[in-house]
């Protein structure tokens, strides 16, 4: 709202005086009448007249002074937001399960306090712009509205909006926030809506629509939330049961199910998840990621679609999947054993086998809601068949242990074998394979000549490999040399002449001699 000229008078007048009192000018003798009343009628003069309408009867009640206490206590800096008052039009629009009563000085009492911070606070606050959701302690504990652990104020969870603007998270009309004035010790902000206190955990499993996560504890036989002093609920959706086929009339083991996802006697919010180790009713630890948006528990992780969700003694955040598991991992007995004081775990049966799904269903669940809670089911289902990857594993390795001793066998044939002339000179060469026997080696191919006679005639000569032209006992057109001379090529030995007669006798024990034809 624009602070219309002539009342900015009124708002540096009351600024000035919360100056002096930070300096000591003002008595704090009990309620500093004389600056509450200045501060109130500054706000009368701004135009917030309903506001101070009821801050004054709150403070006229003897058993409710503890909101001008703490509003004019100048020792440490405070927030407050002022519904304006078109806000009280409709007071009740942020208090679900509620209803405003201008005559419960005690109501509006909470309502008043849940309406001061204390600390200066802004859009550009570090914790706001460091975290999606932060919670900010208000001035409210007790007054039969709030039900805590012991010395826990209520919060406001706050975020930067996109724009930029101070949001104000949790509330059906999310109030918007304009800044009216400052001082060290004062922030006033302006807001078009009262901001509602939170409600019960059984409005809020209606309001949220968490009917699994409650029929769930039903049947775990577990009390009611209601009466919790504080607790920390990671509800799974409903369409996370429907999808997975699980209800709690499927689960073995409805109790320890339900105690993995709650934490008793303790409210955290997402701000602390990675602050330290928090343990579950069933005595297995929490981990999360570092930006706070998945949880894991006994080896089973689940996406965190809305966190924060405070309720009077408590808070939810949910979840896309069920932590169904209750048979202890190996890293969560670890876990177990290094966290001092945890409740002894009993491995439990899992859940039972889910039936089918109709396909109708799934239509409504986003796709990564969908493939978690359908791995959920499929773990929870005690299958003892193979996975299609384990199947084409197995029949890949098959494949290779058959193949690599084939490729071997035909490697050593061909390397065994003879390698074929394929020059066009219409020479054949003798060829020499060694026997890995080690005994011989023979000549091939297998064709038969009569030693004495190849001997006797010679085969030819020249400068290649060893000819037999035409009949074996065709006499040669030259004189070979008299030594003979070999030389490997390519694998074999050719021999450029024949032998001297006299030595053919002495290989005739070594070799075994053909013609190649």
């Amino acid at each position: 709202m624009a602070i219309p000229s002539f009342l900015l008078i009124s708002l540096f007048t009351l600024l000035t005086w919360l100056g002096a009192a930070e300096h000591g000018v003002l008595a704090q003798d009990g309620i500093n009448n004389s600056l509450f009343s200045s501060l109130l009628d500054s706000l009368d003069n701004l135009g917030y007249t309903n506001f101070t309408a009821v801050a004054r009867q709150v403070t006229a009640d003897p058993q409710e002074i503890t909101f001008s206490l703490n509003l004019v206590d100048t020792s440490s800096p405070k927030t407050l937001f002022v519904p304006n008052n078109s806000a009280f039009a409709n007071p009740s629009i942020n208090l679900p399960g509620r209803s405003y009563d201008p005559s419960d000085n005690t109501f509006l009492s909470a309502l008043l306090l849940y309406h001061l911070l204390p600390g200066s606070w802004s859009q550009d606050s570090e914790a706001l712009t460091s975290h999606a959701n932060f919670p900010i302690p208000t001035s409210l504990n007790g007054h039969n509205v709030t039900d805590l652990q012991s010395g826990t104020h209520q919060v406001l969870v706050c975020a930067r909006g996109a724009d930029g603007s101070f949001a104000i998270l949790n509330q059906v009309h999310m109030p918007t926030v304009v800044l009216t004035g400052t001082t060290s010790s004062l922030v006033i902000y302006e807001i078009d809506a009262i901001i509602g206190l939170p409600p019960s955990y059984s409005i809020s499993t209606v309001t949220l629509a968490l009917n699994g996560v409650e029929a769930l504890r039903a049947v775990a036989g577990a009390p009611s939330l209601d009466n919790a002093q504080g607790y920390t609920l990671f509800a799974p959706t409903d369409a996370a049961f429907g999808f997975a086929g699980l209800s709690p009339s499927n689960i073995t083991d409805p109790g320890q199910v339900w105690n993995n996802h709650v934490i008793m006697g303790q409210t955290v919010y997402s701000a602390g998840f990675v602050s330290q180790v928090f343990t579950s009713a069933s005595g297995l630890s929490y981990a999360f990621d570092d930006s706070g948006t998945q949880v894991t528990l006994n080896g089973v992780t689940a996406n965190i679609v809305r966190s924060d969700v405070l309720t009077d003694n408590g808070v939810v955040h949910i979840i896309d999947c069920i932590l169904w598991n209750t048979t202890l991992t190996t890293n969560a007995a670890a876990d177990l054993g290094s966290t001092s004081g945890a409740a002894s775990v009993t491995p439990s049966p899992t859940v039972a086998a889910a039936p089918t799904v109709n396909a109708s269903t799934s239509s409504t669940v986003s796709s990564g809601t969908a493939s978690r809670s359908a791995e959920a089911a499929a773990a929870a289902a005690p299958a003892a068949t193979l996975s299609p990857g384990a199947i084409v594993g197995i029949v890949a390795l098959g494949m290779a242990a058959l193949t690599v001793p084939l490729i071997v066998v035909i490697t050593r044939r061909h390397y065994r074998h003879a390698r074929p002339d394929d020059d066009d000179d219409d020479v054949d060469v003798i060829k020499v394979r060694h026997d890995r026997s080690g005994r011989r080696s023979v000549f091939e191919p297998p064709t038969p000549v009569p030693f004495r006679a190849w001997c006797d005639t010679g085969g030819g000569g020249g400068d290649g490999d060893f000819p037999l032209k035409g009949s074996p006992h065709e006499a040669p057109a030259a004189p070979p040399p008299a030594r003979p001379s070999r030389e490997k090529a390519a694998g074999q030995f050719a021999l450029r002449a024949p032998p001297d007669p006299a030595r053919c006798f002495a290989l005739l024990d070594a070799f075994t001699v053909y013609s190649v034809s």
